[in-house]
Formats: C-alpha cells, sequence, structure tokens
C-alpha cells in the first residue's frame, strides 16, 4: 500500500472521524470503520495491543463477545480502556472487530486481522520513531495494470508530490517512483541526513514519464549503479541518495547534473567501469514551471548530438488517426465490376495482428469503390517514400461521415463490421477506431490538414526515415504510426523530407529516444522554416529525385531491400548530407527549451 491506512476525508455523523481499513472480497470490497480516536498519538499502542490480544484467542470461541471479552481481561491497560461499551467509541470499536469476525465465521476471513496489525505497526513507527536509513526494492507494478482504486491513488500521490506524468504518459505512472518519494517522505528523518537505497526501474534514468522525477528534489549526492546484463526481468539500476527534503527553485534542479554511474557486471557485481549522466536538454512547458529533465545520457555524448533547439515545425507535425482495428477496416481489392464503380474485396490481415483480430470477419464482400481510400503505415515507409495501403472507410463525396449517403453496398459493409466492433470491445467503430480523439474528423468531416496536398511523413518508431505523399487527390490519409505535416507547397514538402532523411539527425534522434519510439524527436533540433533559400531549394530539388528513384524501385520488385534503396540514392544522399548539416547546425543548443514560446 502507497498510504498504510488512509485518514478519510469525510466524518461520519455517529462515529466522528474514522479510518478506513479496505477488505478486498474479491466479488467486492468492503470498507469497514476505525474510530479515528484508536489512531491517535495516545491511544495507538494500546490499540495494537488489542489487536494482538484479539488474534491469540482468535480461534478459541464461536461467538465474538466471549471473544472480546478473553482479549480484554488479561492486560489492563486494555481493560481500562475498552471495557466500557456504553462508551460510543468503544461500541464502535467492538462493532469493527466484530465485523472481521463476522468474515472469518463466513469463512472469508483470510488475514485480515493479520494485516491490520502490521499496518497499525506502521502507523505507530511513523509517529514515534523515524528511520536513519531505507533499503528497499519497492514494486515495480504500472499505473496500466493497477485496480481502479489503486490507479486513483497512484494519480493522487504523483500529484502530490509534482511527478505525476502529463496525460499523454498517465498509464505509464510506475509504483516504485512513487515509492522513491513517498517512502522517505513516511520513514525517514527529517534531519537531511537519512539515507536511502532503492532498486529502481531503469526507466526512471531514461523515460518520458519520470521526467518530472528526474528533477530528485528532496535527494542530494546522488548515485546510481547500472548492470551490464539483467539482474531482473527488466532493466534494473539502484539509486544511492541523501534524502534533505527541501524545496527546490527552478534553476536549482541544475545542481544535481552530473550524476555518477558506476558500472557494474550483473554476475560478480565488480565495476567495469564508471561515467557520469546528464539531461540532453531540459524542457520548460510554462514560464516559471519547474523543468522537465529529459533522458539522461553520458555526459561526453552531449558532444555527438546535433544542437537541439526546438523546430520551427515543432508544432505543426501532428499524428496520424488511428484507424483501427486493421482487419476491419484494410482491405485488399480483388477484382472490381460495373466499370469500376464496384469493388470486390477480402480483409487484411497485418502480421501483428492479435486476438480476435486475426481473424477474417467477411471475405469477397462488394462495396461502392468511393468508400475505398488509401491509408498509411509505418511498415511501408521507407527513405523518401511511402506505399500505401488501401482502406475501407464510411465517407462519401464530401468526405463526411454520412452512412445514409453511402451506397447500398457500402452501407450494408458498414453496418456490418460496426457491429462486429460492437460485440467484440463494446464500443463504436467511429468515434474508438476511427476517429479517437478526433484526429480524422472534426464534426465527423475529414480534416483539412488530412486532405493536403503534400504531406510530410515520419515514424513514431524505429529508424528515422520521411517521405513526402503526393495526395492532390486527397484520397490518402494518415495513421498513428506516422506524424505528418501538411502544405501545398511541394518544394517545402521535399525540402523537411531532405533533412528528415539526414543521417546524423537519425543518429541524434537515436541517442535522445528513451525507448525504440522517438515521437516527436525529431524536431527537437533545428529544421527551421522553408523561404526558398538557395540551399533549401537545392535540398528540396534532390530529395524529389531520390523520392522518383525509390517509388520506380518499390514499384518494380517484390522484394524490397533497404541496402538497395540506399544504394541506389547513396550519391543524392551525401548531397543532402553536406547542404543540410550546415542548416542542423546554424544554431546554438539551448540548454533548456521553452517550448511554450513555440506555441
Amino acid at each position: 500500500s502507497i498510504d498504510p491506512l488512509e485518514f478519510s476525508e469525510e466524518s461520519d455523523i455517529e462515529l466522528g472521524n474514522y479510518y478506513s481499513f479496505c477488505v478486498d472480497l474479491l466479488d467486492h470490497e468492503l470498507n469497514l470503520r476505525i474510530p479515528g480516536e484508536n489512531l491517535s498519538s495516545s491511544r495507538i499502542e494500546t490499540f495494537q495491543d488489542l489487536i494482538k490480544s484479539l488474534y491469540n484467542v482468535w480461534e478459541d470461541f464461536n461467538e465474538f463477545g466471549d471473544t472480546w471479552i478473553a482479549a480484554i481481561s488479561y492486560k489492563t491497560n486494555i481493560k481500562k480502556n475498552y471495557s466500557d461499551l456504553d462508551q460510543h467509541q468503544i461500541l464502535s470499536t467492538y462493532n469493527f472487530f466484530k465485523n472481521i469476525f463476522d468474515l472469518k465465521k463466513q469463512d472469508k476471513d483470510h488475514i485480515w486481522l493479520y494485516i491490520l496489525n502490521n499496518l497499525v505497526g506502521i502507523r505507530l513507527l511513523l509517529m514515534k520513531k523515524k528511520m536513519d536509513l531505507i533499503i528497499t526494492n519497492p514494486p515495480w507494478l504500472t499505473y496500466k495494470d493497477a485496480d481502479p482504486r489503486l490507479k486513483e491513488t497512484m494519480k493522487r500521490v504523483s500529484n502530490t508530490y509534482n511527478i505525476k506524468p502529463g496525460a499523454q504518459n498517465i498509464t505509464n505512472i510506475e509504483e516504485a517512483v512513487i515509492f522513491l518519494y513517498k517512502i522517505p517522505d513516511l520513514y525517514l528523518k527529517k534531519d537531511a541526513k537519512g539515507k536511502i537505497a532503492f532498486v529502481m526501474p531503469r526507466s526512471l534514468l531514461v523515460s518520458s514519464q519520470n521526467q518530472k522525477a528526474r528533477r530528485f528534489e528532496p535527494f542530494e549526492n546522488i548515485e546510481f549503479f547500472e548492470f551490464n546484463d539483467l539482474v531482473f526481468n527488466i532493466e534494473c539500476c539502484c539509486m544511492f541518495a541523501i534524502y534533505v527534503n527541501k524545496t527546490m527553485k527552478i534553476e536549482d534542479v541544475f545542481k544535481k547534473y552530473p550524476l555518477k554511474i558506476q558500472y557494474l557486471d550483473a554476475n560478480s557485481m565488480e565495476e567495469i567501469t564508471h561515467y557520469r549522466v546528464e539531461p540532453y536538454v531540459y524542457f520548460q512547458k510554462k514560464r516559471n514551471e519547474k523543468y522537465l529533465v529529459k533522458k539522461l545520457i553520458k555526459s561526453e555524448k552531449k558532444g555527438d548530438l546535433l544542437p537541439c533547439h526546438l523546430s520551427d515545425y515543432y508544432n505543426e507535425f501532428i499524428q496520424g488517426a488511428d484507424l483501427i482495428p486493421k482487419s476491419l477496416l484494410y482491405c485488399n481489392v480483388i477484382e472490381t465490376t460495373q466499370n469500376g464503380k464496384i469493388s470486390i474485396i477480402d480483409p487484411w490481415i497485418s502480421p501483428q495482428a492479435k486476438g480476435v483480430w486475426k481473424s477474417s470477419y467477411y471475405k469477397h464482400t462488394r462495396v461502392e469503390t468511393s468508400c475505398l481510400f488509401k491509408a498509411t503505415l509505418s511498415r511501408q515507409l521507407y527513405p523518401f517514400y511511402l506505399k500505401p495501403y488501401t482502406i475501407f472507410l464510411p465517407f462519401n463525396e464530401n468526405y463526411a461521415y454520412s452512412v445514409s449517403t453511402l451506397g447500398p453496398f457500402s452501407r450494408k459493409h458498414w453496418n456490418f463490421i460496426k457491429k462486429i466492433y460492437q460485440r467484440e470491445v463494446s464500443k463504436d467503430l467511429f468515434e474508438v477506431g476511427i476517429n479517437y480523439r478526433n484526429k480524422l474528423c472534426t464534426n465527423d468531416i475529414i480534416k483539412r490538414r488530412q486532405k493536403s496536398h503534400y504531406k510530410v511523413v515520419f515514424p513514431n518508431a524505429k529508424r528515422l526515415v520521411a517521405a513526402v505523399i503526393d495526395d492532390r487527390d486527397q484520397r490518402i490519409f494518415v495513421d498513428s504510426t506516422l506524424y505528418y505535416y501538411g502544405t501545398k507547397n511541394e518544394e517545402e514538402a521535399y525540402y523537411l523530407c531532405g533533412l528528415l532523411n539526414i543521417s546524423d539527425l537519425a543518429k541524434s534522434v537515436k541517442i535522445i529516444s528513451d525507448t525504440r519510439h522517438h515521437h516527436k524527436r525529431p524536431l527537437y533540433f533545428n529544421l527551421p522554416r522553408f523561404k526558398n533559400s538557395k540551399d533549401q531549394s537545392k535540398i528540396a530539388a534532390i530529395a524529389k529525385k531520390c523520392a522518383h528513384t525509390v517509388k520506380e524501385y518499390i514499384l518494380n520488385n517484390n522484394e524490397i531491400k533497404e541496402t538497395k534503396i540506399r544504394e541506389l540514392i547513396q550519391d543524392n544522399l551525401e548531397k543532402i548530407q553536406n547542404i543540410g548539416i550546415k542548416i542542423l547546425k546554424s544554431t546554438s543548443s539551448i540548454q533548456v527549451i521553452q517550448e511554450y514560446k513555440f506555441q
């Protein structure tokens, strides 16, 4: 438990202030109320003595009244404080334990008295005595795997310590990181001498959900152990620090870094080497807000990075639409009839499909060809070219979601796959599968951005490459595996595509990415606004040649080899690199990126 016995925010009219003891009965939870006086500093030791006395006679009697009398009869302090059942607080305490006893008689009493004794003991410890040193391996549960009650606690406690991640990372809150902040606050002496030694998931050092936690506000003299192989099933590290528990000013975080890392052999635990780590950059979301501490990298690696400086396009590249499940929407055209007006389709099943979405739910189905569009997937994104897939979407000729205006075949097919989705996940296929968070449509009409004549795309994961989608027919839509920028300016599109395919940029993005997902990190570097300068136009012209070469190769070969693509465009890539690297390095690196200035 993150909070052993939480004081209720409400008071009972009869009981007054109380503590809630939650009993999990599998099919439901039962909240039993302990009168608040029992856990006060003056009574808590006697209350724990009562628990222990009850525990000693818990199995000896069939009636709770006999159990109660036996428990309070042999210790003077218990008898003095708990014998008068006419007193309301004592009667309420009696009824609390009677409820637990009744659970035992119903064969639902597992270890509740034992757990209660431990929790009260913890509270007594917190009240009477603090620790000099805490050594622990806290639970590594993440938010998405927690039960609803724990999820709410994790959000609340992480918010209390100002380590709660942003909305996009809420599901990645880590219980271990909450323990890192909560446990020293509960148990350590507040004399700036208390020490901690925590086994932690390595994500504490690198993952985006922990960029607030990496301020390490209440800690000083911080050191870490890292390992050359897995010690547990998940990569771990060990953190050592002194707990000082003082509030930092915004720029005090700079004093925390760099941190010393000892790199150990996972078997012998002997030091292999040591180094220092520090953030590659800090972010500030709002004016006067504390900094977000980005991924920690080796100090010497910072020199290998291109200058960190938010691109002018940072807020203009957005993630595409979900367009799921693939097996209901993406399809292969088997043949066409009626002069191409009707298409016969089969589902396209992704090799990564899981569970129910590995199945084919229809075969040789007729739909109006007007409801067949093209959509992206990062799996067919190559340097300078993207090969789209066919997708069925319920939009009419005005790009509107209006089922009544669809042709009869498309309307029938849409209703069929919509029912399947509703049956399997109890959600609406359009609202959740196609247009989740309105990434494809606004007011049920496809967004203007998704209909841009030219769309520059790069993936949210894996190796950084980019391509331009030439969509002057406005029939190709971008899915969530890609980020995109829409423009009417063909030259601007190919200029951006050229810069995003520079190998030195890909190397820098790889260094600063915390996992295989890099999301918008390519835009943490200097990709300036297209102003039709001589160098920008040169890059655009060369990138367009590369796109033509790669497209010809992709469309004329069944077996695609990345090495062959690189070979075909190597000379032109070097030309782009030589021009583009000057642009990427034309600004100085910024220690703190003030994101609010780019809104």
